[in-house]
């Protein structure tokens, strides 16, 4: 029996004393174990595997995506407390994400509290697309406790013009039928050759004129010549943006901007109607590129992937004009452009654009000029008739 006194009733007595005194112990422990963590985190970080990706290679303006975050474990030992930072655009803006300056780059962090041995796991954010552009996630830093490195998570999204109705119907009319006009989309005819001109691209090979060719050899820089079908229905477009502006009548930079942003929501509404309809369609412009080269240029071609060159191409548009406009439209009247409803999109002309023009239009093209203008101008032009 215990003796009234002895320390094993003192104990028995009072056992908060037995706790009070295993609390520095297990603290003690709980660092050490810590400790421990952090330098095995030192050598496990190097096995984590992160990557991003969105769901869709290209969007238009005001659409949704989706970012979808991966990390994988992939070793031997649970680890807890993984952090994932990296800064993205603040025109991206996720749902359930608070930005605080929409003028910089924003940080953004992923908290992974408990992740099993080679466990994967994955999180989606919808994200906001708010403005044209080309955007391109890179390096990603995985944070663990006492360590930290950079993985790459490359991830590219572009995000095409809005779509806006254009303010000319891009539809055929070049061709007339009897007194009337044809708006029904059939093929070329084989049997019907209108003439001879230049090769361009995405021609077929049964189309070329080996005879014409051979007269053309050592005549010109491309020889290479093909036979003019006639279509049942014009169903050829070409369309022109001019990033000029007048000298003699400068527009500010904010409303230029905005016009020239419509213009790209008119010309991705055509890109679209030409697509769905198998219409042929090509895009040159004069502009500035994010990359800094000048200008775009695609030749006239059809299908899916073209469109959306052009649609990535218009992305990457910086509103700058690189060149001369007429001198664009007069390299065209010179290849022989012809038979092709053509747009362009210009806030003025001069007398070397209205040569061009006229030059188009003696290639049996029809042109249609239009003006853009921006919503400020609109609402001063309604003031000024009230």
């Amino acid at each position: 029996m215990n003796q009234p006194g002895s320390a094993s009733s003192f104990f028995t007595d009072n056992p908060w004393i037995i706790l009070v005194a295993l609390i520095p112990i297990l603290i003690i422990i709980g660092i050490i174990l810590w400790n421990y963590y952090k330098r095995l985190c030192k050598k496990l970080i190097g096995n984590i595997e992160y990557r991003r990706e969105f769901s869709d290679f290209g969007v238009y303006e005001g659409d949704t995506v989706i970012l979808t975050e991966t990390l994988y474990n992939n070793t031997r030992l649970p680890l807890i407390h993984i952090y994932a930072e990296s800064y993205i655009f603040p025109d991206l803006v996720l749902a359930a994400y608070t930005y605080r300056d929409k003028k910089e780059m924003q940080l953004f962090q992923s908290k992974f509290s408990l992740v099993m041995p080679y466990m994967q796991v994955k999180r989606k954010h919808k994200i906001i697309c708010q403005k044209r552009g080309k955007f391109e996630l890179e390096s990603a830093e995985i944070i663990l406790p006492g360590t930290s490195r950079y993985v790459e998570s490359r991830s590219t999204l572009y995000v095409y013009p809005k779509i806006v109705p254009a303010p000319a119907s891009p539809m055929p009319i070049g061709i007339l039928m009897g007194e009337s006009v044809s708006r029904r989309m059939l093929v070329r005819d084989p049997f019907n050759i209108s003439g001879i001109r230049p090769y361009m691209q995405g021609d077929p090979f049964n189309l070329i004129n080996f005879k014409a060719t051979a007269r053309a050899y050592g005549t010109a820089a491309e020889p290479l010549r093909v036979n003019n079908l006639e279509y049942c229905s014009n169903r050829t477009f070409m369309v022109y943006i001019n990033f000029q502006t007048n000298p003699l009548e400068p527009i500010p930079s904010r409303i230029f901007n905005e016009m020239m942003e419509n213009v790209m929501s008119y010309t991705a509404d055509i890109i679209r109607i030409m697509t769905e309809n198998g219409y042929r369609l090509g895009l040159k412009s004069n502009c500035v590129c994010n990359d800094g080269s000048s200008g775009i240029s695609h030749p006239i071609h059809s299908g899916e992937l073209h469109a959306r060159e052009m649609l990535c191409s218009m992305s990457e548009i910086r509103i700058a004009s690189s060149l001369s406009f007429s001198s664009l439209l007069a390299n065209d009247v010179e290849s022989g452009l012809c038979d092709t409803e053509i747009f362009i999109f210009t806030t003025y002309t001069d007398e070397d654009t209205e040569a061009a023009i006229e030059g188009l239009k003696k290639n049996r093209n029809s042109v249609n000029v239009i003006v853009p203008f921006a919503e400020d101008e609109e609402e001063e032009d309604k003031t000024d008739e009230e």
